[in-house]
């Protein structure tokens, strides 16, 4: 039980390290190119702050702007001179924020959600100088009777083009089975055979839309599984004191039969295990060429189901399964001239992705529960950082690409709604009046903390917190 604690507790801190991480280079860069731009265009900047609430670090600089890093890491804000929310004396009012030209306003809002695109062009770019690993996407079980089945595909086919697109590793699949979420829909799949090299096209016919169950994936959806070499059931380590030591399992026994039935695999044993917490079985083992039955009185899984049966061992990794799985490994490594061709493709996908993601959500296309939250977020940029550098770049990228697309939503409160008030005030030759921006505000900031808040919900339910 401690250990289960300490487990979480660790994983907990090392998520919210890592989002902590994230936010700050995304949020610094947001804000920066506001800050950029407004003292470029002669706007007198106040306040810089990474994050809200309570200032942990607070210092001054020689420009007299004030930079701050707050204690809540979720956002952050450049706080330029301004007659509408203090008194500024009649020498600095040519340098306040109001005073500037409408084109120098647009401009300077403008700037944040650019330099978010700037931001994933050069961290994709440096991703992809640098190496990111990925898995080949060789097919595994094939679902009866699923989409995938009817449309002829077969299991160990390696999937090499979806709709014409070329795809390497499994990332790329699924980037490109997103743009058909929430679609019923017809999608060509190139398949290759690895033994004959022979290609052919699969045409997926969607009975379903892709996205439309919550937290389905499109590979759920269509009834393909990612393909991994399975691990054999030899004994590469016992844990003192678990069921498995006490019942006189060995290193190096190979479990050949579980109550009775042959099992050869790790899945099939886990399979085995499910709703056998706390319960007596018998394992038939091979020993030094000898048939060994034990009896063993399992115990209760440690981060799984409830009912799930713990033994306390782990696998022998052979030299076969390296092998096969360095043969999965795919590594997409670009000189520098088109690992920036491929970061500007990335970088568009993602914003148009971001497009369709929002428009079906709105159509009610796409399940809204899809949506996540900080603690998802958390979650991705951990296991990212866990990866690698090149992983964790691109997931910052993806991160910087929503960011900057959500923020040019015209939504009040958000630097999409400011444009949306200086659009008009370009047409009207005036502003709108401080009533009915105020009253937008206001509306824009519920809409804000209601997504947040159903985004927060959609995490609890996905992680049972």
């Amino acid at each position: 039980m401690m250990e289960n604690i300490s487990h979480s507790l660790m994983s907990f801190i090392w998520n919210a390290a890592s989002l902590i991480l994230l936010l700050s280079i995304v949020v610094t860069i947001h804000e920066g190119g506001h800050f950029w731009v407004a003292r470029k265009l002669g706007v007198k900047v106040l306040k810089f702050s990474i994050g809200f609430g309570k200032t942990i670090f607070s210092k001054t600089g020689r420009d007299g702007v004030e930079y701050v890093i707050a204690a809540i890491p979720l956002g952050g804000y450049v706080k330029m001179l301004d007659e509408r929310e203090g008194e500024v004396s009649v020498q600095d009012r040519p340098y306040s924020f109001n005073q500037a030209s409408v084109g120098k306003r647009i401009a300077i809002v403008a700037a944040g959600p650019l330099a978010n695109f700037l931001l994933a062009i050069m961290v994709f770019w440096s991703a992809f100088m640098i190496g990111v690993p990925g898995v080949k996407p060789v097919l595994g079980e094939i679902k009866t009777g699923s989409i995938a089945q009817i449309a002829g595909l077969q299991s160990g086919e390696i999937i090499r083009s979806i709709q014409g697109e070329p795809v390497q590793t499994w990332m790329q699949v699924g980037l490109a089975f997103a743009n058909f979420i929430g679609e019923k829909t017809s999608i060509d799949m190139e398949v290759e055979d690895p033994l004959s090299h022979t290609k052919k096209i699969s045409r997926l016919q969607l009975t379903t839309k892709i996205g439309e169950n919550a937290g389905e994936s499109p590979l759920e959806t269509l009834g393909i599984k990612v393909y991994l070499p399975q691990i054999r059931l030899g004994i590469g380590h016992v844990a003192e004191n678990t069921p498995a030591s006490r019942a006189g399992i060995k290193v190096d026994d190979l479990i050949v039969a579980f109550d009775g039935d042959d099992i050869t695999y790790w899945p099939q044993l886990v399979q085995k295990l499910e709703k056998k917490a706390e319960q007596t079985v018998e394992l038939t083992v091979l020993r030094e060429g000898q048939l060994r039955r034990l009896k063993v009185r399992l115990g209760v899984g440690k981060n799984s189901a409830p009912q799930m049966g713990y033994l306390g061992i782990q696998p022998k990794i052979d030299e076969q399964y390296r092998q096969e799985l360095d043969q999965l490994r795919v590594n997409l490594q670009y000189e520098p001239t088109e690992a920036f061709h491929q970061a500007l493709i990335k970088t568009g996908k993602f914003f148009t992705l971001s497009i369709q993601t929002i428009r079906k959500i709105l159509s009610r296309d796409v399940s809204a529960k899809n949506l996540s939250g900080p603690v998802g977020i958390a979650e991705s940029a951990g296991n990212s950082l866990s990866v690698g550098l090149s992983q964790f770049l691109m997931f910052v990228g993806m991160i910087s690409v929503s960011i900057g697309f959500l923020n040019l939503l015209p939504i009040p409160v958000l630097d999409g709604g400011h444009l949306f008030f200086y659009g008009i005030e370009l047409v009207r030759g005036k502003p709108l009046s401080e009533n009915i921006q105020e009253v937008g505000m206001k509306i824009g900031l519920v809409l804000i903390l209601s997504l947040t808040i159903f985004a927060l919900f959609n995490d609890i339910s996905r992680v049972g917190m």
